[in-house]
């Protein structure tokens, strides 16, 4: 009959129209889920962004650092050429000061004998 048929129809109406509101909300949902993926794949370009900062800072902090370690060789090789030399230089001194002792002795002897 045409009731039953019209209300068939209705049926399928509605059950289309709850496939169609699914479907929206999938949509939705969707777009959202879209929108969660593009905000975290921005983060994840900052994040690299500043990754790469961060690894030049290292670089350029390990090349100081050897620079630096490399300068502290340089002066403890002259600091220990100095040394080297004061030690040297203290015993030419002691060496004249002992030649200067033995000439007092030998004037003070000389001075007796005259």
């Amino acid at each position: 009959s045409a009731q039953s048929i019209n209300s068939e129809m209705e049926e399928r109406l509605d059950a289309i129209k709850a496939l169609g509101h699914a479907a929206l909300k999938q949509k939705q949902c969707i777009q959202k889920q879209r929108e969660k993926y593009e905000e975290a794949l921005s983060e994840l370009k900052e994040l690299k962004a500043e990754y790469e900062i961060l690894q030049n800072e290292n670089e350029n902090f390990e090349e100081d650092k050897r620079r630096s370690q490399n300068e502290l060789m340089e002066v403890n090789v002259q600091k220990t050429s100095l040394q080297v030399e004061v030690a040297r230089w203290e015993e030419e001194f002691k060496k004249l000061e002992q030649e200067r002792r033995e000439d007092r002795e030998k004037m003070k002897r000389l001075k007796k004998e005259v």
